[in-house]
């Protein structure tokens, strides 16, 4: 489905791309907001045995993206054909016992912070339809879909409880995922300037261990753009 999607997209961008346009401009948007993520495996068993068997995430988190759009106005539908870059930031943490072997002090502490680090950064091409009440300006609504490429780099730490105590370890990975990313704006514009909301829903499939192969995320936030 990925893949059919992904050849449809290119084909769309080629064709408009060398169609000559009668009317056509750019524009330059910033966003940001709120991202729901989920992973296809949030509980992994790793190397070092973490307590609990856990390699944890926080499901939410923020968002921000900058694109950079070009309007063509002069065919039969308007399109907007775009890239993006987009940065998403999950952060988690727990306490978990010590187990120290030798007798306890009045200062030996008794618990200590596991920390979670997920950052995503998104490289997308994007094409959409925008459907404005007037003209090039007014209200608008713009169904759009995207493609591209996600790295994913993520340090977890874990812990070990051994007869000889309690170690901590971190786990860093890297790795990269193919991404589909339906979506919709809803805003007003004027000839220079647009502003709204913005909804989106993210599909990756590739290498993102520990947390499977897949993940999906929900975005809902608000951009602004400028055109020139």
């Amino acid at each position: 489905m990925a893949r059919l999607t992904g050849i449809a997209v290119v084909i769309a961008i080629v064709t408009v791309a060398s169609t000559p346009a009668r009317a056509q401009d750019f524009s330059f948007s910033l966003g940001g907001g709120y991202s729901n993520l989920h992973a296809s495996e949030r509980e992994v068993i790793n190397s070092h045995n973490v307590v609990g068997s856990r390699s944890f995430y926080a499901r939410e988190g923020p968002y921000i993206s900058a694109e950079i759009d070009r309007h063509f106005t002069g065919g039969p539908v308007p399109l907007d054909v775009s890239f993006a870059v987009s940065w998403t930031g999950h952060f988690d943490s727990y306490d978990v016992p010590i187990y120290n072997p030798n007798p306890p002090t009045a200062n030996s502490p008794q618990h200590d912070c596991l920390n979670s680090q997920v950052n995503l950064s998104s490289f997308e091409g994007c094409i959409g339809i925008p459907l404005y009440s007037r003209g090039s300006s007014g209200l608008f609504v713009t169904p759009r879909i995207g493609l591209g490429l996600l790295y994913a780099h993520s340090v977890v730490d874990t812990s070990e409880t051994t007869i000889g105590g309690t170690f901590f370890h971190d786990a860093r990975h890297t790795g990269f995922a193919g991404v589909v990313r339906p979506g919709v704006q809803l805003g007003y514009a004027t000839q220079r300037f647009a502003a709204g909301v913005e909804v989106s829903y993210m599909y990756a499939y590739g290498d993102l261990t520990p947390f499977g192969n897949s993940m999906t995320e929900f975005r809902a936030g608000l951009f602004l753009s400028y055109r020139f």
